[in-house]
């Protein structure tokens, strides 16, 4: 489908459910690999939050800690 925001979503969720927490941390390498760059990752984040899907922790240069606030 080659839609790297979506993309950002869906392992949003997979790693919920793979470690059982609502609160992911999103690193840059672990979404680079599926083909999204940092600064999509940083509008997908945006626009989720935006929308009301998750809550975002920023933290000065740390990766963001995403909290899913609704599970599919």
């Amino acid at each position: 489908m080659n839609c790297p925001k979506a993309m950002v979503w869906l392992w949003l969720v997979q790693q919920a459910r793979k470690t059982g927490k609502l609160a992911v941390p999103v690193p840059n390498g672990a979404l680079a690999k599926l083909g999204v760059s940092p600064d999509v990752k940083s509008r997908a984040l945006r626009q989720l939050e935006a929308v009301g899907l998750i809550t975002l922790g920023r933290r000065p240069r740390k990766t963001p800690i995403a909290t899913l606030l609704k599970l599919p």
